[in-house]
């Protein structure tokens, strides 16, 4: 925030720490305040306990990952996805890290009873035998999709320096980004997000006439994120999709947006205006927004932070016209540097490919660019913070995935019922224990 946005260390180190503490406000309460009392009325119901644990830490992903826009960065699945993928087609992440905590916590309960280590060896060993399953799943799950198409794809990877981004120089980056279309010899070629940093309209038409002549030449298409005129002096954070003259023009406007980065929240204002943020106010696109046809393909778009809520990937699958046979993600995560979010994201990316059972190819500014399969493999990937492409190909896929059928008609809301419910009949029982004594 004070290296791109000229705020104050003191004001930067402060939004920092408050951002932190609000994340960490949800498991305090539902983990560290409601478990911590029951556990302090019912020391020895480790079984329901361990179920307590895990419906606290549940709701309290939930409601991270959903209230004031959500921030769901960092479930504690994440950290297992070699491990606990298996569980990602069933019951997604947030149900992967429900029953890791439901494990540990039941060893750690019995472990926690010094004078009974011998229950406390057994637990251990069902808590390890209760992961072996996903375990299995992950290599030799049921294919819940079938493969369609083949589709090969070029990604490219500007490595623009975000306070180079916006400023003189913008527009021989744009050039740049035109003349790799030009030279790609794929079927698909697909810019970062907001690669071209004004709308179509501020472009020149020559570059524009240049890069179409070349698609008709070839019968290729292209993906470019950069921002749309919605009307009325409102932009949306999109992606701009161009095909062979004669085809419709295709557009996808972001659905769920950044605060403060794309739209001020209520009462914010003043800390927008202090930090400078280019390209700020944006306007949110519909969630079920048409995928794109093209060479066998049905291209779903995401942009940035989206593939991090696969609920919501889930519903574009369910409700989507046209059902997406593979992610296309722009990303643009220069604002982190040479940091470990890179990696952080796409390890969050495999897991929305296992979910849905569908590929995923990413095209971003510094990192990670790469391709991942229906399973959740990287097959090709460019290494971070060059300029380069990256060639490959990948097969998309028809089908749902069990988490699919359920998520996608009804979100993550059966996660938050059942972590009520558990909630609900523990404090009960621990009511029932205090009024006995």
């Amino acid at each position: 925030m004070t290296h791109y946005t000229n705020l104050p260390y003191v004001v930067a180190a402060l939004a920092v720490v408050l951002l932190s503490a609000a994340l960490a406000v949800y498991l305090a309460l539902c983990v560290g305040g409601l478990f911590a009392w029951i556990e302090s009325v019912l020391p020895k119901q480790r079984m329901l306990l361990a179920l307590t644990c895990a419906a606290a830490w549940s709701l309290a992903e939930w409601l991270r990952g959903h209230w004031f826009t959500g921030f769901p960065w960092g479930e504690l699945a994440y950290t297992h996805i070699d491990t606990l993928r298996g569980l990602a087609t069933l019951v997604g992440s947030s149900g992967a890290s429900a029953v890791l905590v439901f494990a540990a916590s039941w060893w750690a309960l019995w472990l926690h009873d010094k004078h009974d280590a011998k229950q406390a060896v057994i637990a251990g060993v069902l808590s390890v035998l209760l992961l072996m399953p996903s375990v299995y799943f992950s290599e030799w799950a049921p294919q819940w999709t079938q493969p369609t198409a083949t589709t090969d794809v070029t990604l490219v990877q500007g490595n623009v320096r975000q306070d180079m981004k916006f400023d003189s120089s913008s527009a021989q980056v744009t050039e740049w980004y035109a003349q790799q279309i030009e030279q790609a010899t794929t079927s698909l070629v697909v810019l970062p997000e907001t690669a071209f940093v004004q709308p179509p309209d501020r472009q020149s038409h020559t570059l524009w006439e240049g890069i179409q002549k070349r698609l008709d030449q070839d019968q290729r298409a292209a993906l470019i994120g950069m921002p749309l005129n919605m009307g009325e002096q409102s932009y949306s954070n999109a992606v701009k999709g161009l095909r062979p003259t004669g085809q419709p023009g295709f557009s996808y406007n972001k659905h769920h947006l950044v605060p403060f980065g794309e739209f001020v929240p209520a009462g914010f204002k003043w800390l927008t205006d202090a930090m400078n943020i280019p390209l700020g106010g944006f306007s949110a696109g519909s969630l079920d927004q048409a995928p794109m046809p093209w060479d066998g393909q049905q291209l779903a778009v995401q942009i940035c932070y989206e593939d991090v809520f696969g609920d919501e990937l889930a519903q574009r699958l369910w409700r989507t016209k046209g059902e997406p046979t593979a992610w296309v993600n722009v990303s643009n995560l220069a604002w982190f540097g040479n940091t470990a979010a890179l990696s952080h994201h796409l390890t969050m990316a495999r897991w929305r490919a296992i979910e849905t059972g569908r590929p995923i190819v990413r095209a971003t500014n510094t990192g990670a660019t790469a391709i991942i399969d229906a399973k959740g493999h990287v097959t090709h990937q460019l290494e971070h913070n060059v300029r380069g492409q990256l060639v490959g190909t990948f097969t998309g896929h028809t089908g749902f995935t069990p988490y699919v059928q359920w998520a996608g008609r009804w979100g993550h809301t059966p996660v938050w019922l059942i972590s009520i419910a558990v909630m609900l009949f523990a404090s009960w029982r621990a009511l029932s224990a205090q009024n006995r004594q």
